[in-house]
């Protein structure tokens, strides 16, 4: 399974800002545990991100994830927004 990944730490109040360009994709927002249970093919539980920002649910280390249709090229960038 091909994916997008981008990894980081994130506060509260944070936000997420998202640009998926050339096709369709599920877009997750995933902490560390949750991500390891996706890489594991177990169940796992998500955050929706909403295009093309989304705040982070509390502080922590997260994974934004990015899942292209299987047939579709996808093109993706993504930047944290610091809030203080």
């Amino acid at each position: 399974m091909k994916f997008f990944e981008s990894e980081f730490n994130a506060n509260s109040r944070d936000m997420v800002e998202l640009e998926v360009r050339g096709g369709v994709a599920e877009v997750m927002l995933l902490d560390t545990c949750s991500y390891e249970d996706f890489r594991a093919g177990r169940s796992y539980n998500f955050h929706e991100v909403y295009i093309p920002r989304t705040r982070v649910p509390h502080a922590g280390h997260w994974h934004l994830i990015i899942l292209p249709n299987r047939l579709e090229f996808v093109n993706a960038s993504c930047k944290l927004i610091r809030y203080n």
